[in-house]
């Protein structure tokens, strides 16, 4: 590891990366390629038995009764939000920080984003922020019990926390804020499969969760999502949904069988939402995987503690006493005040050593479209808007070794004492 004295070296003195790191590289063996391989051989390759073979295993690791897999996370939260009925004259409670799916969700039922400021330690939906949103910004009345908007009139009918980076959001308290002004709670959890709330593997928490398959992301099938529920009525209407609003969406793909049917009928306007079984051959080995890469992602993670540990120019993510840290992200907080560079700056700077980094996420109201839809400007949320400034995602995947690891972080810790004031 790093020694006091390798910290007063230019970080010119450490050893230098040879090779680009990537900063979200896919670990993928030969188990997916194989199982990929015989989904093009099987003549079948959109979604049928693989399909359904992933949702189960899904289901199982995550203690939910009902998976629906699709295409994107953003298709299960849009399908999630269709399938309670959220549209116009409608309001969801969520946070600035996140990435534009999520607000780009409740747009597409035209309803309206509230965002509501997160936590500085997890970058979370806080909760005592969605109180006073609810006590001072709302008034509740009438036979559904649900807040209104005093300034807009809306109906408040959910609340969409995002676990961040695979961090879960304290979700006692917005499960018990839910309850108490009869909100849905839609889990954007597209970080945050593996991870675990007090005990509990996130998936079966709120009335929805919503997991993201893509290619930076923990389990990967390419491009994919689920969106699963343990609510057996409104599971099979999101089946639906998913599938053009087809009736017997589950089973269409088995019209083609020997003792399949043409027959069908489209009962709602739905969406072409599914998974294929190409993606879900890849799934269904990434899923057997999991734990180890989580695993891989919470020593990667100890790595970059215990290296940066000692350096008061940084705050280091931390974990709280409730939550299972499923590592998708390791995010950093630069201290710019004691430093000579800005956080864009340094970002190049680690570029120019072969380090590739993130920032995720840009505040929701700091992009154009947003500006345009929503009342909010800089300045309202002022702790999402701090962290953003100062953040940098360091590369945490487990397709990266220990060595590359151990290299990026002392790169890292040295490049910042360089640039002390």
């Amino acid at each position: 590891m790093i020694t006091a004295e390798q910290l007063k070296q230019p970080v010119e003195a450490i050893r230098p990366l040879q090779e680009f790191v990537p900063f979200s590289p896919p670990l993928v063996g030969a188990e997916e390629i194989a199982e990929v391989v015989d989904t093009l051989k099987s003549g079948w390759l959109t979604t049928g038995p693989k399909t359904e073979r992933f949702e189960k295993a899904v289901g199982e690791y995550c203690g939910a009764k009902h998976v629906l897999a699709v295409n994107s996370c953003t298709a299960a939260l849009h399908l999630a939000l269709n399938g309670l009925d959220i549209g116009p004259g409608d309001g969801v409670i969520t946070t600035p920080f996140t990435f534009a799916s999520t607000g780009h969700a409740i747009l597409y039922q035209r309803a309206r984003p509230f965002l509501v400021d997160v936590e500085p330690a997890t970058f979370n939906l806080d909760p005592e922020k969605v109180r006073l949103f609810l006590e001072k910004e709302c008034r509740t009345g009438g036979k559904d019990g649900r807040p209104r908007h005093k300034e807009t009139g809306l109906t408040v009918k959910a609340l969409l926390p995002v676990h961040y980076g695979g961090h879960p959001c304290r979700m006692t308290e917005l499960l018990a804020l839910a309850r108490d002004y009869n909100l849905a709670v839609i889990e954007d959890a597209a970080h945050a499969i593996g991870a675990e709330y007090r005990g509990r593997r996130i998936g079966a928490l709120g009335r929805l969760t919503c997991f993201s398959f893509y290619a930076t992301k923990n389990l990967t099938t390419g491009e994919g999502g689920a969106v699963l529920t343990d609510d057996v009525e409104l599971a099979r209407r999101l089946r639906i949904l998913s599938m053009y609003g087809i009736s017997d969406a589950r089973r269409i793909w088995k019209r083609y069988a020997p003792k399949g049917s043409w027959v069908y009928d489209v009962v709602d306007l739905g969406f072409k939402y599914n998974m294929m079984d190409i993606q879900a051959a890849l799934g269904l080995h990434q899923l057997a995987k999991l734990e180890t890469f989580i695993t891989r992602r919470t020593e990667n993670a100890g790595i970059y503690n215990q290296v940066l540990s000692d350096l008061d120019l940084v705050r280091r993510p931390t974990v709280q006493g409730y939550a299972r840290h499923a590592w998708h992200l390791y995010p950093i907080l630069l201290e710019l005040e004691r430093l000579d560079l800005s956080r864009d700056v340094f970002i190049e700077r680690l570029k120019e050593h072969n380090i590739g980094t993130s920032v995720l996420f840009i505040p929701l109201h700091f992009h154009s479209y947003y500006r345009q839809v929503l009342p909010y400007r800089e300045g309202d949320f002022p702790v999402a808007e701090d962290i953003f400034r100062r953040l940098v995602n360091l590369p945490v995947s487990p397709a990266l070794s220990k060595e590359t690891i151990v290299q990026v972080a002392e790169t890292t810790a040295g490049l910042i004492e360089e640039h002390r004031r």
